[in-house]
Order: C-alpha cells, then sequence, then structure tokens
C-alpha cells in the first residue's frame, strides 16, 4: 500500500499547480482525457458548479446548468431533481417550493438535452437538508420560505448521516443513468460554506461538519468502484491547499464566502486539461 508524506517545507507550496499535481491529484484524475471538446456536459448543483458550467463554456465546451441554491445544495434536492426528470410523482419523492425549476419549460429542455449528454457533473454543497412536515426533502427554499410559520408546521432541518448522503449519492447516479445509460459522472464537493447555522451556535462549526459528511459519504460511493464514476478534488484544492499557499476566500474582490476568480480559473483549467482532449 503507497504512502506519500504530507508536504511540510515551504518548498512543497511554491508552485501551486504543482502541488496539485503531487498532493492532491494522485488517484482522482483520468490518466489520460476522457472526453472530446465537442462533448456536452450537464452539470447540477450551486454557485461552484455555475463557476464549472461557466468554465466550459468559455472554453468552447457546450453546457447546461441547473442552479440549486446555495442553501439547499443537498444531496436529496439533487436527487428530487433528477427523479422528476425520470417523470416520477414529485408528492412522493418531495416537494418544489418553487416551481420555476421544476417547470414544464426546463423539464422539457432538460430532458431533450441528455440524450446527447456526455457526462454528468454533480456538485454537492451542504449535508443540512429541509424536510418537509410529510418527512419528504424540500428543494429550493428561499429565505421567505423559512420562518417561524414555516417551522411551526412541522417542518424542519436535518443533518444528514454519511449513510444517508451515499445512498443519495448512489441514487442520483442511477437516476441520471436510468436517463442516459452509461453516462460518466463526476462528483465535486463545493468549497463554498453553508450560508448559516441552523440549531448550532457556531456556522463555522456546523460547515464543518457538514462538508465532513458529504466528503466521507463520497469517498464511501466512491469505493463502491462503479464504472466511470470520477470525483474531482476542487474542495481540496481550495481548502486544504489554500491554507499553505494563502487566501483564496474573499481575494480579487469578491465577498469572504466566495473563492477569488484567479484560483477558480486555475482549477477549472487543471480540470478541462485533465478531463478534456486538447483542443
Amino acid at each position: 500500500m503507497p504512502r506519500n508524506a504530507y508536504p511540510n517545507e515551504p518548498q512543497h507550496f511554491a508552485n501551486i499547480r504543482a502541488a496539485i499535481d503531487e498532493y492532491i491529484l494522485p488517484g482522482f484524475a483520468p490518466p489520460a482525457p476522457i472526453l472530446p471538446r465537442s462533448s456536452n456536459i450537464f452539470t447540477v448543483g450551486s454557485c461552484f458548479a455555475q463557476t464549472i458550467h461557466k468554465a466550459l463554456k468559455e472554453a468552447g465546451i457546450n453546457s447546461r446548468h441547473v442552479m440549486l441554491a446555495e442553501a439547499v445544495n443537498t444531496p436529496p434536492c439533487a436527487l428530487l431533481l433528477l427523479e422528476h426528470l425520470r417523470g416520477k410523482n414529485a408528492k412522493t419523492t418531495g416537494h418544489f417550493v418553487e416551481e420555476k425549476i421544476a417547470s414544464p419549460e426546463n423539464t422539457a429542455m432538460l430532458r431533450s438535452y441528455l440524450p446527447a449528454a456526455s457526462a454528468f457533473i454533480l456538485t454537492l454543497g451542504v449535508a443540512l437538508q429541509p424536510f418537509h412536515e410529510d418527512g419528504l426533502p424540500i428543494i429550493h427554499i428561499t429565505k421567505s420560505t423559512v420562518g417561524p410559520k414555516w417551522t411551526a408546521n412541522g417542518n424542519a432541518f436535518h443533518m444528514l448521516s454519511v449513510d444517508e448522503v451515499r445512498s443519495y449519492i448512489l441514487r442520483s447516479i442511477e437516476s441520471i443513468r436510468a436517463l442516459r445509460p452509461g453516462l460518466p459522472v463526476i462528483l465535486t464537493l463545493s468549497p463554498i460554506p453553508l450560508m448559516t447555522s441552523v440549531d448550532h451556535p457556531a456556522p463555522m462549526v456546523q460547515d464543518c461538519i457538514s462538508k465532513s459528511i458529504l466528503r466521507a459519504a463520497i469517498a464511501a460511493a466512491m469505493e463502491e468502484e462503479i464504472p466511470d464514476l470520477y470525483y474531482w478534488p476542487s474542495f481540496e484544492m481550495v481548502r486544504w491547499l489554500s491554507a499553505h499557499t494563502g487566501p483564496v476566500f474573499g481575494a480579487d474582490g469578491v465577498d469572504e464566502r466566495h473563492v477569488s476568480p484567479k484560483f477558480i480559473d486555475l482549477i477549472t483549467s487543471v480540470f478541462i486539461e485533465r478531463y478534456f482532449h486538447p483542443a
């Protein structure tokens, strides 16, 4: 079993790109690019997934993105969306608080796009999930829908377990491949912190708990050795590497919850280089 030392000298971090290649990507990138530049990519997630989508478009790669609100970019919400696309009754799988995301127009557009999709990128963000009083998950909560009246009706947030998240991930893979058999799936974990803690006094601590659950669940899903399932370690690049190389949150004009555009450009350029054939 290989044992690789954690980098502990300043020179190990002098070149950020070299550090990514040596200390983060081994085992988490295809040995050679797997996708042509003519690919059609389908991405689901919050603002971090949107940055991947935009980078693909700027590189001339066709991409469609479904935006999930940052506060509820959760595994159950991703599954709910995919099950909706499969034509399952939303009343048996969950609740769309904002119907725009599940409108007939959007649904028809996505269903028409999926048969030609070349890969599916699923970005998870939060393990803190809102549930309806009937026990089913809720998708696309806004501030106006969460308040005393909402919780008084029996609705509540629940921090998912590793096993629960793992199950949602595997079911999401099953759902997307029911729509497009054999579709390569690339999992990512958004480095963007949760917006607010719920029933917890320390938002940074609850964010750590949430991200740790998601990352452990992704690792458990990867251990299933499902064909054409990948994990892109952008989370580790932002949260671990930047702890040694300098702050990336709040840099270059963005707020303290978001990653600097320069570092995003680095992450996405390496992703495109590793997954897509040269132009």
